[in-house]
């Protein structure tokens, strides 16, 4: 599960919708807890609980949301409800049942039909698990299947959601590329004195031309996504020798690893009481 809302007061102009993430696996369940966002009144029993379970078996998943329980001064048991299921290709087909009745979901081609209908799905492939994300790298983006449910009463009313053609089969996150001789590899590492301290140490190299990124291999650690060609490693004793080596990440292939260099914590000065 996973929060439609950064904060308390973002939650509070969205009391009547709930939105679930889900990355089927097996039999799992959660219960969804909620309370009024800004007083201890939980303390004293005053909160929702909503118990959802997930069955994916081979490509069929079923999700179950069970009445809620419970309550709290200001909840609004009338919601929508969003689910968003992790699967790399498109469903082939999807039944909704609220309570007893089945519902007719409609197929929406873009976010912003999404946005404003109800009982619809759309198979995102640009999916974020929060906004913000937007900003740092195209490739957090991830396929899901996006369905809306609309408004009911789910004190009174449960959710059974039937998909067929989930595709949850694993992506390759940062895979290492293959190794190419040709590609330069970085020279000069050297350790950079002026930021060198007792508890870190500083290094540099000279930057190699069409790198997307470096790597650094520190006492058989490896260190990816390094976009400048400097480094600091921190949380080091004083006075500890530590080896390091740098490639270059194109972006088809790998540089074979520089030469082994050992550099070295400053020692630790004592300060004058």
């Amino acid at each position: 599960m996973a929060p439609a809302t950064n904060t308390p007061c973002d939650y509070l102009e969205l009391k009547k919708q709930r939105q679930i993430v889900f990355y089927p696996a097996g039999d799992t369940n959660f219960t969804l807890y909620e309370d009024d966002g800004i007083s201890a009144k939980y303390q004293k029993g005053e909160y929702a609980q909503t118990r959802i379970t997930s069955q994916l078996a081979d490509n069929n998943l079923t999700i179950k949301l069970e009445r809620t329980q419970g309550g709290y001064e200001g909840f609004d048991p009338e919601k929508v409800t969003e689910l968003d299921i992790r699967t790399k290709k498109a469903p082939v087909a999807i039944e909704v049942k609220v309570g007893n009745d089945e519902v007719q979901l409609t197929e929406v081609n873009s976010i912003e039909e999404f946005e404003k209908l109800a009982n619809c799905f759309y198979f995102d492939q640009h999916y974020l698990t929060n906004p913000y994300l937007k900003e740092f790298d195209s490739k957090l983006e991830q396929s899901f299947l996006r369905i809306k449910i609309g408004q009911v009463d789910v004190v009174q009313t449960n959710l059974t959601v039937n998909i067929t053609g989930i595709d949850d089969t694993p992506v390759a996150v940062n895979k290492i590329p293959a190794v190419n001789d040709t590609v330069a590899i970085p020279v000069e590492l050297k350790q950079d004195e002026t930021q060198t301290t007792d508890t870190a140490i500083s290094v540099l190299w000279e930057p190699v031309l069409r790198s997307e990124s470096y790597q650094l291999k520190i006492d058989h650690l490896l260190y990816t996504n390094i976009k400048k060609p400097q480094f600091t490693l921190n949380s080091l004793k004083p006075d500890t020798l530590h080896e390091f080596q740098v490639r270059v990440v194109t972006e088809k292939s790998v540089s074979a690893w520089s030469p082994k260099v050992n550099f070295k914590t400053k020692i630790q000065v004592e300060k004058e009481k």
